[in-house]
């Protein structure tokens, strides 16, 4: 913005930059999610239907089957087995 004469030295020195990547709000506390709520549910129906094995749907994901679960939880799935 400096090079394009929008701004000077001085005020882009003040800006925060905490703040220039969320569209000037303020940050969010917990960063997002890994995966989208639609992926993982349509993994957990799989899991949960039995088409594929917990270990090879963590081992896609990259994830522990503890993380497996926590993520479902975050987003209201509910594992018919605890992990």
């Amino acid at each position: 913005m400096v090079v394009l004469g929008h701004l000077s030295k001085a005020q882009a020195q003040e800006l925060d930059d905490r703040r220039l990547g969320s569209r000037g709000r303020e940050p969010e506390s917990a960063p997002p999610l890994l995966f989208d709520r639609e992926f993982i549910a349509r993994m957990h129906g799989a899991v949960e239907e039995g088409h594929l094995s917990l270990r090879k749907a963590v081992g896609i994901l990259g994830l522990t089957a503890e993380a497996f679960g926590e993520l479902c939880a975050a987003y209201g799935l509910t594992l018919s087995y605890e992990v």
